[in-house]
């Protein structure tokens, strides 16, 4: 299970009091550091973990709101 630490839709909140598109969080995983201090992202180092799945998700969500971007310029 996951333990909302700062407290559950925090993220989101913030994003909304802000006016800025909420992209995602990240499980708190020491593993994401020692996989990048060591060279490897987490993505590859540990493809399957919660930590990877949730950056290849943030990625895409980046991605498609970067292309929805490009579609809405003139």
């Amino acid at each position: 299970g996951t333990s909302a630490i700062f407290g559950e839709g925090g993220g989101q909140r913030t994003a909304e009091h802000f006016d800025i598109p909420f992209i995602g969080q990240l499980p708190l995983d020491a593993r994401i550091g020692e996989c990048a201090d060591g060279g490897a992202p987490i993505v590859s180092a540990l493809p399957e973990s919660p930590a990877a799945n949730a950056v290849r998700d943030i990625a895409a969500s980046i991605v498609n709101r970067a292309a929805s971007l490009g579609q809405s310029m003139p």
